[in-house]
């Protein structure tokens, strides 16, 4: 089995010169080398002085509690086995995240009530008299109510009409799931909501998270909030938090 697969690697370092490749000498299987916690610079000169000559494809920097230019997560995984020559991205930290200061101003309201007003006019009793009978016909008050209920009252009989307030509801617009962008247990704080009402987890939803692929969901993710940040509608700092989270999810890793 040895003489097969060492033909297999000679064949494929064979097909990299003739495409003008990097051509790496060693003929066996590779296995990526644990560059978590160096700094970048080491990590990129580990990679390529490695005897498997890997390509270095490029690093995500996100805020983390990690030095600054310290590699906190790697593309493929220490310890995968690869083929010569193969490409890995890492995750660099930019340091902390920088303290933001909220200011709240509370805005206080009064309302004052207007009492009722009630105006009542009499009108006077008037008498007829006819050939010594007297008949005497007596007029009912009349009571006019201001800023309030009117009642009226009419020969002895009342009649109350009561206004009732009208209320409106207007329902709330269409709202995400979380007010906040989540990342498995990951909250990066940063609103989800667009201006627009579109939600920024369903943009990262659209990331691939096939198994093995945590390179690929990070770059995606970073890609996505890049375009975010290009149209306005999050900053720097809020695209740094969301990539942060998805660096250090387990999306995309192999299930332990």
């Amino acid at each position: 089995m040895k003489p097969a697969r060492s033909t297999k690697y000679l064949l494929f370092a064979f097909l990299l010169s003739s495409a003008g490749l990097p051509l790496s000498s060693h003929a066996g299987p590779c296995f990526v080398p644990d560059v978590v916690g160096e700094t970048e610079t080491n990590a990129i000169s580990i990679l390529e002085g490695d005897e498997c000559t890997y390509d270095f494809g490029g690093s995500a920097r996100v805020f983390d509690t990690a030095p600054i230019d310290e590699v906190i997560a790697q593309d493929p995984t220490a310890g995968t086995e690869v083929e010569p020559s193969s490409t890995v991205t890492l995750t660099v930290s930019d340091g902390p995240e920088p303290t933001t200061t909220t200011t709240t101003t509370t805005t206080t309201t009064t309302t004052t009530e207007t009492p009722t007003t009630t105006t009542t006019t009499e009108t006077p009793t008037t008498t007829t008299t006819t050939e010594g009978s007297t008949t005497t016909t007596t007029e009912g008050s009349t009571t006019t109510t201001t800023e309030g209920p009117t009642t009226t009252t009419t020969e002895g009989s009342t009649t109350t009409t009561t206004e009732e307030p009208t209320t409106t509801t207007t329902q709330a617009p269409g709202q995400c799931p979380t007010s906040t962008v989540i990342i498995e247990e990951c909250d990066s704080g940063v609103k989800n909501q667009l201006p627009d009402g579109s939600c920024i987890s369903d943009t990262i939803a659209e990331c691939p998270t096939n198994v093995n692929k945590h390179g690929k969901y990070v770059r995606c993710v970073a890609r996505k909030t890049r375009d975010l940040k290009r149209a306005g509608d999050i900053t720097g700092r809020e695209k740094g938090r969301i990539v942060r989270c998805a660096a250090r999810s387990d999306i995309g890793k192999k299930n332990k």
